[in-house]
């Protein structure tokens, strides 16, 4: 497998990882589909109606752990290769940039360094099932909802 294939492993094994935790939607991940593009995050349909629902605390949290989740997928591939791929995380980015600037305009009291940070926790508290999930989607390219399911049990080796 090249290497960024295995990049890409890890970068969406994080975003599995710690989405699973938040116990967010989750898509079937097929490498094959990945190779030389990254699938697009949140719609900017999404990224409206959360928007619109930022006020609501119940959606505040929900919109705080998309950005968690989608932070992770970066900070899982940077752990794993040592630099920050930027290119490789532009979906994510545009979706963070345009969440943290409507809650700024809304005066929310949610802050990039500290989600950031939160992300970075999550990633390194959960390395280790990190790995294994990378290692599934490493050597069979895909991952599907009962895969992740059977690989991140007993949900006790989850660290929140």
């Amino acid at each position: 497998m090249s290497d960024v294939l295995t990049a890409t492993a890890f970068h969406e094994a994080g975003h599995a990882v710690i989405g699973f935790l938040f116990e967010t939607r989750f898509e079937p991940i097929l490498l094959d589909d990945i190779e030389g593009k990254r699938v697009p995050g949140p719609t900017p349909f999404y990224v409206t109606q959360a928007m619109q629902n930022l006020r609501r605390s119940e959606y505040r949290q929900a919109i705080r752990e998309d950005l968690i989740v989608a932070m992770s997928g970066a900070i899982a591939e940077e752990r794993f290769t040592g630099q920050l791929n930027e290119e490789a995380a532009r979906d994510d980015f545009h979706f963070i940039t345009e969440a943290l600037w409507v809650m700024y305009a809304e005066q929310s009291d949610m802050h990039s360094a500290d989600l950031w940070r939160e992300a970075r926790r999550l990633v390194n508290a959960n390395w280790l099932v990190i790995e294994r999930v990378a290692a599934h989607l490493s050597e069979h390219r895909s991952l599907s909802r009962r895969e992740l399911d059977t690989l991140l049990m007993p949900r006790s080796m989850l660290s929140g």
